[in-house]
C-alpha cells in the first residue's frame, strides 16, 4: 500500500466517522419536534454558508464555474431527494438501521449501470447484489410484523443516491470540488426555502448551534470524501465506507438508546459482506484488464 493510498483510506474512515454524527444530530433535532424537511433546509443553509465562506477566503472557485450545469442541477436534485427521504426516515427509524439500508446503493448502482453507463455486471456481482437485498429485507422485514415506513423511505433515499452517484461518474471531474459543493448547496437551499414556510419552527439558540454544527461537519465530511478519492481508487476505498454503519450504531446507542436487534445485525453483516465482495471483484476485474493491456 503506497502512502497515497494509505492517506486515502484514512480520509475515507474519517468521512465514515463524521457523517453518522451529522445524521445523528439531525435525528436529535427532529426529536424536538422540528419537521424533517425543516432539518433538511437547516442542513443545506448551514452547509452553503460554510462553503461560501471558504470560497470567499480564496480556497475555491465560484459555484457558477461548474461545467455542464443542467446535469449538475439534476445531480443536486437527486442529492436533495435522498437527504429529504433519509431525514424523514430517521424520524421513526434507528440510525444504524437507516444507514444500513442506505448502503444498499452500491447494489442499486450495479443493477442500473448497464442501462445508464453500459457497464455489464457478471454473475458474481449479481449474486452479491441479490444477497445485499436479502440483507436489506432482514432489516425491513416487510412480511413479518408491523411494516415500518421509515425503512422504505431509507430505501428510496438509497435509490436517489444511486442516481446521484451514477451522474457523478458520468460528469467530468474538471470542476472545482468546493464549487460543486456550493452549487449543490445553492440548489438545495433555494428549493427548500420555498418549502420551509410550511414547516417553520423558530429554533432555540442551542439548536441554531446544532444546525451550524451540521453545516460544518457535512462540509468536513465531503471534503474528506473528495480528498480520499484523489488519493486512492474507488474500489479500494469502498469497503472502508462501511465503517459508517458501525459509527451509526455507536451514535444510536449512546444518544438514542437504539441498538439493532439480531435480525438487523444479520442484515447489516450480509450488506457489508456483499459490498466488500463487489469491491473485491471490481479490483480483480480491473487488475486483469490492466494486465491484458500491458501484455499487448
Amino acid at each position: 500500500m503506497t502512502p497515497s493510498v494509505g492517506r486515502g483510506i484514512s480520509l475515507m474512515i474519517g468521512f465514515a466517522l463524521v457523517v453518522p454524527i451529522v445524521d445523528g444530530v439531525a435525528k436529535y433535532l427532529i426529536g424536538f419536534g422540528y419537521a424533517p424537511l425543516f432539518a433538511v433546509w437547516g442542513r443545506y443553509v448551514a452547509n452553503l454558508c460554510v462553503v461560501l465562506i471558504l470560497i470567499w477566503s480564496g480556497l475555491g472557485q465560484s459555484p457558477f464555474s461548474v461545467q455542464n450545469k443542467p446535469l449538475q442541477f439534476l445531480r443536486a436534485i437527486f442529492m436533495l431527494a435522498s437527504t429529504s427521504l433519509f431525514f424523514t426516515a430517521l424520524k421513526t427509524t434507528p440510525l444504524a438501521d437507516g444507514i444500513a439500508i442506505l448502503f444498499t446503493y452500491p447494489f442499486i448502482i450495479t443493477a442500473l449501470a448497464p442501462f445508464f453507463l453500459g457497464e455489464r455486471a457478471g454473475l458474481h456481482r449479481w449474486t452479491a447484489l441479490v444477497f445485499g437485498f436479502i440483507g436489506a429485507l432482514l432489516i425491513i422485514r416487510p412480511f413479518g410484523g408491523t411494516v415500518e415506513i421509515g425503512h422504505f423511505l431509507a430505501l428510496g433515499a438509497a435509490f436517489c443516491f444511486s442516481l446521484y452517484s451514477l451522474l457523478t461518474r458520468h460528469l467530468s471531474a474538471k470542476s472545482d470540488p468546493l464549487a460543486i459543493l456550493a452549487f449543490q448547496g445553492m440548489v438545495g437551499a433555494v428549493l427548500m426555502s420555498a418549502v420551509v414556510p410550511f414547516t417553520w419552527a423558530m429554533p432555540s439558540a442551542a439548536h441554531i448551534g446544532l444546525f451550524a454544527l451540521i453545516g460544518v461537519l457535512s462540509t468536513l465530511g465531503h471534503f474528506m470524501l473528495i480528498s480520499a478519492y484523489a488519493h486512492a481508487p474507488a474500489p479500494v476505498l469502498a469497503p472502508f465506507g462501511y465503517f459508517e454503519i458501525v459509527t451509526a450504531a455507536i451514535v444510536g446507542l449512546v444518544v438514542f438508546g437504539d441498538l439493532p436487534d439480531a435480525w438487523s445485525w444479520a442484515g447489516i453483516t450480509i450488506i457489508i459482506t456483499s459490498g466488500i465482495y463487489i469491491s473485491y471483484r471490481e479490483q480483480r476485474v480491473k487488475a486483469r484488464a490492466q494486465a491484458q493491456e500491458n501484455s499487448k
